[in-house]
């Protein structure tokens, strides 16, 4: 950043994040076509938007914490089914920290969801999606994140 961006009161490193986000929060009327276009989906004017809490903290093995703050998290009730999303806007050059960065919401958003007893838990992941802003060399149409399972199965999520 240069010394005339930063005394600028109109610059900002995030200005594309925060449009999005400003986006998410009060336009309720471009969310759900918003949805429906990116992932597949067919909902109409009867789904109902409810924001959730995008403030996650990841709680680690030396019990410190990070707190991680998505850029939208909101579900989607239409016809009596519910289904979450999670998604990301990105603004800068693509990379595999996207995906990592991804991912790791994902996992907190599941385990803060999760469900079950001692011995049997049920983790529901969000259906996840990416908002590349800016297309440079190396980013694709499409993204995947593969979780692979000790029995070698895998699942994979695709992300637009």
């Amino acid at each position: 950043m240069t010394e005339e961006q930063r005394d600028n009161p109109l610059y900002s490193d995030t200005a594309y994040d925060d449009a999005f986000r400003t986006m998410e929060t009060l336009c309720d009327d471009l969310i759900i076509p918003f949805v429906n276009l990116m992932l597949g989906e067919k909902y109409d004017s009867t789904a109902v938007l409810r924001r959730l809490r995008n403030e996650h903290f990841v709680e680690h093995e030396d019990e410190s914490t990070d707190r991680r703050i998505t850029d939208s998290f909101f579900e989607i009730i239409f016809n009596g089914i519910t289904k979450r999303y999670h998604l990301e806007c990105e603004s800068q050059k693509y990379s595999d920290d996207i995906l990592i960065r991804i991912f790791e919401y994902a996992t907190q958003i599941a385990k803060e969801n999760g469900e079950g007893s001692t011995y049997k838990m049920k983790f529901n992941f969000p259906n996840s999606g990416l908002l590349l802003l800016k297309k440079f060399g190396g980013a694709c149409d499409k993204a995947v994140i593969e979780l692979e399972m000790p029995d070698g199965s895998s699942l994979e999520n695709v992300l637009f």
